[in-house]
């Protein structure tokens, strides 16, 4: 039957071919031939049938994509954590190879396989261009991609988080430390304006979000003892600024003082980097004797030179996806409420609201232990990965929170526009697939949980001072767990008044990689 011998219900609804090609390129797979879709309209009516189009294309949403990022990454991943540092290398390159929307948070990875294999060079030019890329990507306002509303946050081309950014600037000022130190002191600076411009952006957040530990009550009580608005300005800005410090990256003031203290002339500079390194991290007790060291203006005895041992320790901070089953009940209930007062149904939330929360493995790795000679020393750790990660994402969590309400709150509001479009009656077929669409439509979410995945739990470093020399140089992991503990070595040589710094990275009690020693590599 065509649309010319269509009944005359047909014909008086003068949207009907302009529905009828929107339908129809909607469910070309289902309609073999103009025939089968007029049967449809005249069946069912122009309404019931741009229903069903919009429930079927949710339907298939649920069903589009391909592999998901959490598959891409658990091969090179295991590799890495296991030492197969060339397996992982080759499998990243082979995801790399495909271009894709993730491509810079891969990128990410393959600095840190880099720099374990030995190649630093690779690594800061890696880290290099994906920040100068974050930083343009970070001009183009986040409302433009508006894809991430109609789905979720997946779909939108991967910026890191902020305790990311951080950890760009900290790589790279390691990565150049073992290449040729040239701009380590650089690196370091924007280290520390990294991190001031993510406190100053988290207190602000900390305070739109008094749930994080600000509360307004106080501020209401203070106005209700008619104290004036400047004053309340200020104990509010008092008790943001007396908020518990976020952790602090103790490394890079530690890097400028151990720059300083080299030139065997600024040691008054470097004792002041290093009573920074100190008070950010009161744990850290190597900072102490430098700074002791350097108020009798001695960097090493004659004749002696120093090695310096900085040592990625653990498995870092990864995401999951975490059920905010409260916030969930709550958009439940609220949905019941609207459903019984407004004039159409809402779909009711069955999926719940998902977001991604930072986790860290349990690493029983207590230290590297290295062995020169009959000398034994121990690394310490200077600055933790995975608190600072952890520490920042619960600050954030309230804003992600949010954006996942509103995402499912534009979701309920374009199912309802629609029963309201075309007057569909509650209880009616209509009404019944447009529920089952907005349902569908809702479970197609998930959390963004693509981030750095190959970090270290923490950064730790040891200071030994030796006779210049060449030294054969073994390194262990200090483990609480009986395992295999792989024993490396590596040749050292030490200058008359210099540093040389190594690198090692044992996520395991196995190294990963190469060990790095300044001055030794061919990348």
């Amino acid at each position: 039957m065509s649309v010319k011998n269509a009944p005359e219900s047909c014909h008086q609804n003068r949207s009907l071919p302009a529905m009828k090609n929107r339908i129809q390129n909607l469910l070309v797979c289902q309609t073999k031939s103009p025939k089968h879709l007029d049967c449809y309209l005249h069946r069912f009516g122009n309404r019931q049938v741009l229903v069903a189009a919009i429930s079927w294309t949710a339907l298939c949403l649920c069903f589009i994509g391909c592999q998901s990022y959490p598959q891409h990454v658990s091969r090179y991943r295991v590799d890495y954590f296991e030492g197969d540092i060339d397996s992982a290398s080759a499998e990243l390159d082979r995801i790399l190879s495909k271009k894709t929307k993730d491509e810079t948070v891969f990128q990410l990875d393959q600095s840190l396989i880099n720099l374990s294999q030995g190649k630093p060079t690779h690594t800061e030019q890696i880290l290099c261009n994906v920040r100068d890329q974050f930083k343009t990507e970070a001009q183009i306002l986040d409302i433009a991609d508006l894809s991430n509303w109609v789905r979720d946050d997946r779909v939108r081309t991967y910026h890191p988080d902020d305790y990311e950014l951080l950890f760009i600037q900290i790589f790279l000022l390691l990565a150049n430390l073992l290449r040729d130190g040239d701009d380590a002191y650089a690196y370091a600076n924007q280290v520390q304006l990294t991190q001031n411009e993510i406190e100053t952006k988290l207190k602000y957040l900390m305070s739109e979000y008094p749930e994080n530990q600000l509360t307004r009550n106080e501020r209401f009580a203070s106005a209700a003892n008619k104290k004036s608005p400047d004053l309340l300005d200020r104990e509010f800005a008092t008790k943001a600024s007396s908020l518990k410090p976020f952790q602090k990256v103790a490394l890079a003031p530690y890097v400028v003082g151990v720059l300083f203290e080299q030139t065997h002339r600024d040691y008054d500079t470097a004792a002041r980097f290093y009573e920074k390194a100190f008070k950010l991290n009161p744990e850290f007790k190597e900072a102490k004797l430098a700074m002791d060291r350097c108020l009798e203006s001695v960097h090493s005895s004659t004749g002696n030179g120093v090695l310096h041992v900085f040592a990625a320790v653990g498995k870092g901070p990864s995401k999951i996806e975490s059920l905010e089953i409260p916030t969930s009940q709550a958009m439940l209930i609220a949905d019941r409420i609207l459903s019984e007062i407004g004039d159409h149904s809402l779909p009711p939330t069955v999926s719940p609201i998902k977001t991604a929360r930072i986790v860290t493995p349990h690493n029983s790795i207590s230290g590297i232990q290295i062995t020169i000679g009959d000398q034994s020393h121990t690394t310490q750790t200077i600055t933790n990965l995975s608190k600072i990660a952890i520490e920042q994402q619960k600050a954030k969590l309230p804003g992600d929170i949010a954006r996942a309400v509103v995402r499912r709150a534009i979701k309920k509001s374009a199912i309802y526009a629609s029963k309201d479009a075309f007057s569909t009656g509650n209880h009616s077929l209509a009404d019944g697939l447009l529920n089952l669409g907005g349902i569908l439509w809702e479970a197609t979410e998930s959390a963004d949980t693509r981030c750095w995945q190959v970090l270290p739990e923490r950064i730790e470093v040891a200071r030994i001072e030796l006779p210049a020399g060449r030294y054969p140089v073994t390194f262990q992991a200090i483990s609480s767990q009986p395992g295999q503990q792989s024993v490396n070595q590596a040749a050292v040589e030490i200058r008359d008044g210099a540093n040389t710094y190594v690198f090692v990275n044992f996520p395991t009690t196995r190294l990963a990689g190469k060990i790095l020693v300044s001055g030794q590599n061919n990348d």
